[in-house]
Formats: C-alpha cells, sequence, structure tokens
C-alpha cells in the first residue's frame, strides 16, 4: 500500500526519449515557420470572416506553446498534443484544397495551392516525425498504428471521391452559345427554334 501511494508515480510521465537541445531546436525552426506563416495570413482571413482569423491565430499559439512546454516540462502528453495538433491543421489544409472549406460564408469554396501554405504543411508534417520520434515503446507503436489508420483512411476518402472538388453547374450549350455571342458588338441576337418557327402575333411581318 505504501508503494501505491509513493509520490513518484503521481508524478506525470516524461518524455520516452530524452529531449537534447539539438532536438528542441528542429522542433522550434519547424514550428517557428508555421507559426509565422499562419499570423502572416491571418490578417487576410479575418476580412474574410472572424472564424477563419481566428482559426489561424489559435494554430500559431499552439505552435508556439509546444516549443515553451517541450523546453519547460517534455511530458508525453504534450507531445501526443503537438503531434496531433499539427495532424489536424494539416488535414484542414488538405480538405480546403480538395474538397472545399468545411464551414463558414466560404463553406464549399476551394482554396488555391499557394507556396506559403505547402511551406506550413511540410513544416507541419516533418514536426509530426520528429515527435513520433520522442516517444518510445508502446506508446510510439500505437501512435504510428492510428497515423497509418488514419492514413489509409484518407486514401479510401480519395478513391471513393470524398475529396473531390463539389460539382459546378454546367450550362447548356444554347446558353454558352448564346453569352458568347451577346459579347461581341453588333451581334445578332440568338433566337432559339422553338420561338422562330412558333405562331407569330396578328399584324407581326
Amino acid at each position: 500500500m505504501e508503494a501505491m501511494n509513493s509520490p513518484a508515480l503521481l508524478v506525470p510521465a516524461r518524455a520516452p526519449t530524452s529531449l537534447t537541445a539539438g532536438l528542441l531546436a528542429v522542433i522550434a525552426a519547424l514550428s517557428g515557420l508555421a507559426a509565422g506563416i499562419h499570423l502572416s495570413v491571418a490578417p487576410e482571413h479575418f476580412d474574410e470572416w472572424w472564424g477563419y482569423g481566428t482559426f489561424f491565430v489559435v494554430a500559431a499559439v499552439g505552435e508556439c506553446a509546444l516549443v515553451l512546454l517541450l523546453a519547460l516540462r517534455p511530458r508525453s502528453w504534450v507531445i501526443q498534443a503537438g503531434i496531433w495538433t499539427s495532424l489536424a491543421t494539416m488535414l484542414m489544409y488538405l480538405l480546403s484544397r480538395t474538397a472545399g472549406i468545411p464551414l463558414g460564408p466560404a463553406k464549399g469554396s476551394v482554396e488555391t495551392v499557394d507556396l506559403p501554405g505547402l511551406a506550413a504543411t511540410a513544416a507541419e508534417g516533418a514536426l509530426v516525425v520528429v515527435l513520433c520520434l520522442l516517444l518510445a515503446g508502446r506508446e510510439r507503436r500505437y501512435t504510428l498504428n492510428s497515423l497509418g489508420l488514419i492514413g489509409i483512411a484518407l486514401w479510401a476518402a480519395a478513391l471513393a471521391g470524398a475529396l473531390a472538388p463539389p460539382a459546378q453547374p454546367v450550362e447548356s450549350a444554347h446558353a454558352t452559345h448564346a453569352s458568347q455571342h451577346a459579347d461581341m458588338p453588333g451581334a445578332v441576337p440568338f433566337i432559339p427554334d422553338s420561338v422562330r418557327n412558333g405562331p407569330r402575333p396578328p399584324g407581326d411581318g
């Protein structure tokens, strides 16, 4: 009973693998790059909707907090939080560039792939890899298996078309032809066959 109540058993587990100064510097560089990009694009997203801007600010604050927590208290739960929040941000980027933005006033709109977004996503992917290296034993195995299952689910969703952009309405050939000629100066307006061949009102030559 005395061993079970020992204070040592109540202390949160530290990182299974020791966090060296070199690894911390790598994590700080990757997190700093992603956070800087997220903060730089936050103002333009606030112009679209407060929710979009808040997402980027929270992501940047979380990435900075990860480095601080690892420097002060490199606990296992901090590493896990860094892995899954980074993955969530990466999945949001993937979703907004494939199936479209999932919520807000621009819901369904597909964002363009740009260099800053790719750089931030690459930094987050590398961060996930480095954080997984800090895990050991059963925890690393469970984490890697979970990441693998998510990868399989993404491939299945892509093959099923769930990540395809929303379909756009297709105009008819007559409507397209008419709109093209309507923009030309001096063009003859398009008259459908049903109107041209139909009965004419009395007195119409």
